[in-house]
């Protein structure tokens, strides 16, 4: 792990690729529809012990070496229902709901992250439009997208969202129903170890420390496993 200005990333040994693994900014407000997640479908006995929905995931993203680790995961959530409920899905634009989130986080041309809800708010109010016609080029990360990928995307808007307590029930529960969730986590060293075996360890608090600067990081929970404690 090595550190870019205020940016901190991976380098692929294999390629010498950075590979930004920040980018989230705490969000201070929820967004203007959110709901709260309420589990009601099964008990907490009735819960299965295993949960996997990457069979109706697309083809896992590279954020490469932007800052937009959340717009990647809310994208990866939006494909995988699109999938589920049509059987197909394109590829849309992440670019597209990351610049816009910016906007309203008031960080426009600066490839420092966006927060969560906002980001939430554009796929609301905004939609997303396709990578066709606003694609994930690293170099168009500040640029704001053309007149048709606003056009477009205002067919594909989300109709709500659902905020889940960080509470395992709660969790399992959501994925149970077959509904993947965007969370943040703070990074620490051992999160490298999962170049590895692509398991994460449990950081030793006593040992680590968070990393300083942006040290948040977005991603989609697909599953689970009581089986391993996954």
């Amino acid at each position: 792990m090595k550190k870019a200005g205020k940016a901190t990333y991976l380098i692929e040994k294999d390629t010498g690729k950075k590979i930004k693994i920040g980018g989230v900014i705490p969000s201070q407000k929820k967004p203007p529809k959110a709901k709260q997640y309420v589990p009601s479908r099964y008990n907490q006995e009735e819960l299965p012990t295993k949960v996997d929905l990457r069979g109706y995931m697309t083809t896992v993203e590279n954020q490469s070496a932007v800052n937009s680790c959340v717009a990647n995961a809310l994208v990866g959530a939006y494909e995988y229902l699109a999938k589920r409920e049509l059987g197909e899905s394109g590829d849309v634009s992440r670019l597209f709901v990351y610049y816009n989130a910016r906007v309203l986080d008031g960080l426009e041309g600066k490839d420092q992250g966006c927060t969560i809800t906002n980001a939430i708010q554009i796929l609301e109010e905004y939609g997303a439009c396709t990578e066709e016609t606003w694609p994930y080029d690293p170099e168009l990360v500040n640029e704001k997208p053309d007149e048709d990928s606003f056009d477009e995307a205002s067919n594909f808007l989300i109709e709500e969202a659902e905020e889940i307590e960080v509470d395992l029930y709660a969790m399992k529960h959501c994925l149970a129903e077959g509904y993947p969730f965007v969370f943040a986590l703070r990074l620490f060293n051992s999160f490298d170890h999962a170049r590895k075996k692509g398991f994460v360890p449990m950081p030793d608090f006593s040992l680590e420390k968070g990393r300083e600067s942006q040290g948040n990081h977005a991603m989609l929970c697909v599953g689970y496993l009581d089986k391993h404690q996954l």
